[in-house]
């Protein structure tokens, strides 16, 4: 039977939003990387990085493209190696709706609004795998 040696989970206090992590051995997850606070969310994201020691994460799954559940992403992927996203497939029209729903965002959450994959190919991420409804 297995068992880890090392086993770390943390919900980050980011206000509004989510920002959550795992650690299982040399297996680093993050699951959603957002919140209304970006202040809270900037120091959460630091902090995560700095406790990571410049390893990688293995695998980034993000629910949804609301900006309190990506508005850190960003920030996580620079100069970070992501081996893996699992994101949902969301149609043009729907991605633009969200674009219009926000309309004070930063210019990299449009960027990647617009095009979500080369978004995240221009930033290292390695895999991507994109999640249907059906």
């Amino acid at each position: 039977m297995f068992l880890p040696k090392e086993l770390k989970f943390e919900l980050h206090n980011v206000g509004q939003g989510l920002f959550y992590s795992g650690r299982i051995d040399d297996f680093n997850f993050v699951y959603d990387c957002g919140s209304k606070k970006n202040n809270y969310l900037e120091k959460a994201i630091h902090k995560y990085r700095n406790d990571l020691k410049k390893q990688k994460i293995n695998l980034l799954a993000i629910s949804h493209f609301h900006a309190d559940h990506i508005s850190g992403l960003n920030l996580l992927l620079d100069n970070l190696e992501i081996e893996e996203i699992v994101i949902p497939y969301y149609t043009p029209i729907e991605r633009l709706i969200l674009a219009v729903a926000e309309p004070n965002s930063a210019s990299w959450y449009y960027q990647f609004l617009l095009d979500p994959i080369n978004f995240l190919v221009d930033r290292g991420v390695k895999k991507i795998i994109v999640v249907r409804k059906e």
